[in-house]
């Protein structure tokens, strides 16, 4: 066995042993958007504190430098306390990765927000990202339907929008919708 993969191997059973679970919010607290960011982000915080992991989120536990290589043989790791200040590099990397993941999966919509990891080496599609926007914000009110039923149905063109990596916000996405209203709107709410 290599260095390296005793290594990741003696980390990957640390990180089982010591990773800490760190909640998934209720949807209502969820990040939606800037409208509910204080709370959101006091509900993280609380979340990552109660695992003692404060110092990954507020910047205090530093990213520690690689180690060197060894003179002696590396021994089985042993690990060290999530609240830990001065933790081993691998573990530094797998605690930051899970504040990360907690944050997240803790948004609504990520993409919409602009937080899509998976998709940054994807190229984008401007084109096909303009035309569903075009869509979104020329759909018009159908008084045929309800006003949920076109509220549905601009969410959809939204998520459209958001999946193609296009981004806007919820404060931009409620223009929208009054801009598909007809001139008399207000008469028939």
């Amino acid at each position: 066995m290599t260095k390296s993969a005793m290594s990741v191997g003696a980390y990957s059973l640390l990180y089982n042993q010591l990773s800490p679970n760190i909640p998934r919010l209720p949807d209502e607290k969820q990040l939606v958007g800037e409208d509910n960011w204080r709370p959101f982000k006091c509900e993280i915080t609380f979340a990552v504190q109660s695992k003692g992991l404060a110092g990954y989120l507020d910047g205090t536990i530093a990213r520690p430098s690689k180690y060197p290589d060894p003179i002696y043989p590396p021994t089985q790791p042993t690990g060290t306390p999530l609240f830990s200040p001065t933790p081993c590099p691998e573990e530094w990397e797998i605690r930051d990765q899970l504040i990360a993941g907690a944050i997240v999966s803790n948004i609504i919509d990520p993409v919409g927000l602009g937080i899509d990891e998976t998709k940054q080496f994807e190229k984008r599609d401007e084109q096909r990202i303009h035309l569903a926007d075009t869509n979104l914000r020329q759909e018009k009110y159908d008084p045929e339907m309800t006003m949920e039923e076109h509220e549905k149905r601009m969410r959809n063109l939204l998520k459209k929008v958001h999946d193609l990596g296009g981004m806007a916000t919820e404060v931009q996405f409620r223009w929208i919708i009054i801009s598909s209203m007809p001139p008399g709107w207000k008469q028939d709410v």
